[in-house]
């Protein structure tokens, strides 16, 4: 169990929570790793026997975009803190912090960090580039599915590849969104906690095609409703041009 950091915690609760520190779900972390995946669900029966268990985000069930697969399991500790567990694939976790993936999730924030400079959205070339990063994680990571002992099982099949957008997302308590612009670009947009509008914020990019720890890929009606509960102020549409 490692705690994390205070900068990393301050910085997660302005910008993932709204300020709102109860919101933070991984204060404490830990993880375990498995060789097989009849371990994995071993373990998490066992966790929910022994603990008190408010969340469970099941990744092998439901992979993610990016292709990574896991269990996070939050806790409640007897202090009322909660705290995320991971539960893991060996040869997953290895290529994800040490293996292929690295490289792909590298060139994948450097040019989030050229369009946050830029300050604009994707173009149609970039946002080719991050939907073909995104399908080399999804290829590294169903090899290493394959590479274990449950290699033949459903599990090893590729996630569906939705390239597809809008793309609609929680991170932490924070609504984010991909949308197609109208050349055929990307642009990402995520609830503003001053203005309670969607505004352009690239910081999110990564985490939308490569999405790891506290996100959520969800439907529109969940999308819409976590921006209905923060207080959401459309704007108003454009008054027609007269004829």
């Amino acid at each position: 169990m490692r705690l994390k950091n205070r900068q990393q915690a301050m910085d997660t609760i302005d910008h993932d929570h709204g300020g709102d520190a109860s919101r933070l779900l991984d204060i404490a972390q830990s993880s375990l790793a498995f060789e097989r995946l009849e371990q994995v669900y071993d373990a998490l029966d066992r966790i929910k026997y022994e603990f008190e268990v408010v969340r469970v985000e099941d990744r092998f069930d439901r992979p993610a975009f990016g292709g990574y697969r896991n269990i996070l399991v939050n806790l409640k500790a007897s202090n009322g803190h909660i705290m995320q567990m991971g539960l893991h694939l060996e040869t997953l976790l290895y290529e994800r912090d040490h293996g292929r993936h690295v490289a792909v999730r590298a060139q994948m924030k450097q040019l989030e960090e050229l369009v946050i400079n830029e300050g604009n959205a994707l173009a149609p070339a970039q946002r080719q580039s991050i939907e073909e990063l995104s399908a080399q994680s999804e290829g590294v990571f169903h090899d290493a599915v394959a590479k274990t002992e449950d290699g033949g099982s459903s599990v090893s099949a590729p996630p569906p590849r939705h390239a597809e957008l809008p793309r609609f997302a929680i991170v932490g308590s924070r609504p984010v969104k991909a949308v197609a612009t109208a050349d055929g670009g990307l642009d990402v947009l995520a609830f503003d906690w001053k203005t309670r509008k969607l505004a352009r914020n690239m910081d999110y990019l990564t985490r939308l095609f490569l999405p790891d720890g506290d996100v959520d890929i969800v439907p529109q009606v969940d999308f819409s409703d976590a921006l209905s509960k923060l207080g959401f102020i459309e704007d108003e549409p454009a008054p027609p041009e007269d004829l």
